[in-house]
């Protein structure tokens, strides 16, 4: 079984990366770092609002050698909710790869959603 989730539900599906539930896991514009969203993403304000303390991120799984799911992040160099530098910060592992897309946002419609979901087919 493969797990899909775009932006804040990609972020929830990243955390299953711990798990040994799902075959893949596939994260659209989703954000990997909980602090690195509060300094830099448009998105902070609601983090301080929804998220504990004590919520992981993809990023403590990664630092704490806990990621055990094989994990594709899809994302857009111009999208600003979600900036692709965050994936800078995680140490290289082989569970995860990174896709950043040139030219592309947060959501897409169009040829550029049809390129999105041409990739994630490719996935599964």
């Amino acid at each position: 079984m493969v797990l899909l989730g775009e932006s804040y539900g990609g972020y929830l599906a990243g955390l299953f990366a711990a798990e040994y539930i799902f075959r893949k896991i596939i994260a659209i514009s989703a954000f990997t770092s909980i602090a690195y969203q509060e300094l830099f993403s448009s998105e902070r304000s609601w983090l301080k609002d929804y998220l504990s303390e004590n919520a992981l991120d993809f990023y403590t799984l990664c630092r704490d050698n806990k990621v055990n799911t094989r994990t594709i992040f899809i994302n857009g160099s111009r999208d600003s909710r979600v900036p692709y530098q965050q994936f800078l910060a995680l140490p290289f592992m082989k569970k995860f790869k990174v896709n950043i897309l040139p030219g592309f946002t947060h959501r897409e419609s169009g040829t550029m959603l049809e390129y999105v979901v041409s990739l994630i087919k490719q996935e599964l």
